[in-house]
């Protein structure tokens, strides 16, 4: 089931910032239930890039306020 964003809108862009460093593999978790796990290509304080796969190389921007649950994935 979808959850809702944080009501407060300075929340809504809190990832953990260790977890964002390029070439780390992370696992999100989108408001409507979608999970990404990939590789962080590059991050800004709105949006993260992710490659998802490896063959071929694909790549995802994803909005910080989409995202619900951010973590480290493991290798």
């Amino acid at each position: 089931l979808p959850v809702l964003p944080s009501p407060n809108p300075y929340d809504r862009y809190k990832v953990p910032e260790e977890i964002l460093k390029e070439g780390q593999k992370v696992k999100l978790t989108l408001g409507e239930g979608e999970i990404l796990t990939g590789i962080v290509k590059w991050s800004s304080p709105y949006d993260i890039k992710l490659s998802i796969s490896s063959t071929p190389k694909t790549s995802v921007l994803v909005f910080r306020h989409a995202i619900v649950l951010a973590e480290a994935a493991s290798e």
